[in-house]
């Protein structure tokens, strides 16, 4: 299962990974690469590079995305949350104030090496694999445009759940019996290797 950017390293993982080696890929809120772009591309994002080679990333995301209100890069380039109210507001408005507390006290900075690469999936689109896409209806980190956008692309009709953009903390109990029906779904049409046209 891949959550949120998750959506993309499951994805690389599924193309790197033998097909008969993955009985079925759940997306949870999460994103899809579009084949030939950077997750900057998906994202909104953008990069610069300098002189020497070196890529400086100017932007992590579309600045109508409400989590880049609360990000920032670190010196070290990492992406780090700047206010617990901000990762409430993004990610946990369902939790208790408890939960919240655990949950962005577990936030590390975030790597951004290889957000600027170009993917290339050449098995992935080509495998058909099984997959599923549970859409979290009070998402406020995920859009629900972009949601109905990659389940398209991913053939899938979505689940749904009741839930903000973290339902393994707040709903955890739903969640599972959704994970255990997504497995046995099918998609209802083909995987689509990009939007058309791309948001660059």
């Amino acid at each position: 299962m891949g959550h949120s950017a998750g959506g993309f390293d499951v994805t690389v993982a599924a193309d790197l990974a033998l097909p008969n080696e993955i009985r079925h890929i759940i997306y949870l809120a999460a994103g899809l690469p579009w084949e030939g772009h950077t997750v900057l591309d998906v994202t909104g994002g953008a990069a610069v590079r300098d002189e020497a080679g070196n890529v400086r990333i100017t932007r992590l995301m579309e600045n109508s995305n409400s989590i880049s209100r609360f990000v920032r890069l670190n010196a070290q380039g990492r992406m780090v949350w700047t206010s617990k109210e901000g990762a409430r507001e993004c990610f946990y408005h369902d939790c208790d104030d408890e939960t919240v507390e655990w949950a962005f006290s577990m936030l590390t900075p975030a790597s951004t090496d290889g957000v600027h690469e170009k993917i290339h999936l050449r098995n992935f689109w080509l495998a058909n694999l099984p997959r599923s896409y549970i859409l979290c209806e009070q998402d406020r980190a995920m859009p629900q445009w972009l949601s109905a956008q990659v389940c398209d692309r991913l053939g899938v009709v979505p689940l749904r759940i009741d839930s903000s953009h973290s339902p393994f903390l707040s709903k955890p109990a739903e969640l599972a019996a959704l994970m255990l029906e997504a497995v046995d779904t099918r998609p209802v049409g083909p995987l689509r290797p990009t939007v058309h046209p791309p948001f660059v």
